[in-house]
């Protein structure tokens, strides 16, 4: 996912995006679980100068526990974009991203920057259902 994250910071740049990232392997991943789902401020202060929040997992079990730093973005409000690798899609992913991509998708820097239908295939063609409570 290395080369997936730069050719989307070099997209994002061309499209006159200004670029912070954070890599969350998975030392860092675990680190956050063992925390208690402190978000280390150096991603906390990344996400909060953000417009729009991409995350690229690989799958890998321990990086996708990165569900901490996914409920941090939607609470501060920000757009989320997850690209994710393989056909498994976590609940902590499918719960607030708004547009869950492919790696190499074309859609990447559109969904950015409007709503674009998912292209993975757990959640192809379909937007982020809102679960809604009904008061009486």
């Amino acid at each position: 996912m290395k080369g997936e994250a730069e050719s989307l910071e070099a997209q994002l740049k061309k499209a006159g995006a200004e670029v912070c990232k954070v890599l969350v392997d998975a030392a860092v991943a675990e680190a956050l679980q063992n925390a208690g789902g402190a978000v280390p401020a150096n991603v906390r202060d990344c996400m909060a100068a953000s417009d729009v929040c991409y995350f690229l997992l690989d799958g890998n079990p321990a990086i996708v526990g990165i569900g901490e730093a996914l409920l941090l973005a939607a609470t501060l409000g920000k757009k989320i974009v997850a690209v994710v690798q393989g056909d498994d899609l976590p609940s902590d992913v499918d719960d607030v991203a708004h547009t869950v991509l492919v790696p190499g998708s074309p859609s990447a820097v559109a969904a950015g920057k409007e709503d674009i239908p998912s292209d993975h295939p757990a959640r192809k063609g379909r937007k982020r259902e809102i679960d809604r409570v009904r008061c009486q």
